[in-house]
């Protein structure tokens, strides 16, 4: 089974070298590709890919938004999320808005495809920075304050948590 994959950042050097990555790795169809985030979004709606490679900064709507909108209007649709921010404020916001994954660009072409892959079969692929980062938030308590009120980890669950990362 081929995944259909459309390729949405800003730098055509970065598109270009991520659809000669997929297209060599066989089972990984490049069906489109977007330079801004409302071209993203109008690709998405015609070509219906199974996964979307985004970038988060972007000129006309940012990745963030676009994500959250395709999620609300084409649920089967992926998003991947490819980007060089590993903050924490970026690791929880892609998490809410509804991206199933999360690499950053300076990832090996396997992790790449590894990803694509885990993400078309309905897993979740986050790098393990990137990983870490959004553990040590909900470890801390600041993933999101509001939803902290009721269910804030005991010192033991926190410790679990942690060996677990």
């Amino acid at each position: 089974m081929t995944i259909k994959v459309l390729l949405v950042d800003d730098h055509a050097v970065v598109r270009d070298g991520l659809r000669a990555l997929l297209e060599n790795s066989g089972g990984i169809q490049v069906v489109g590709e977007a330079g801004d985030g409302r071209e993203a979004l109008d690709l998405a709606r015609e070509l219906n890919p199974d996964v979307v490679l985004m970038d988060i900064d972007m000129p006309q709507m940012n990745g963030l938004a676009v994500t959250d909108m395709l999620r609300r209007e084409m649920p089967a649709v992926k998003v991947l999320i490819l980007s060089m921010h590993s903050n924490s404020d970026y690791a929880m916001r892609i998490i809410q808005c509804g991206a199933r994954g999360f690499i950053l660009k300076d990832s090996t072409p396997e992790e790449v495809i590894t990803a694509i892959e885990a993400v078309h079969s309905g897993e979740a692929h986050f790098s393990p920075e990137i990983a870490r980062v959004a553990l040590n938030q909900v470890v801390r308590g600041t993933a999101n304050p509001a939803a902290a009120n009721g269910s804030r980890l005991t010192n033991r669950e926190r410790e679990v948590l942690i060996h677990i990362a």
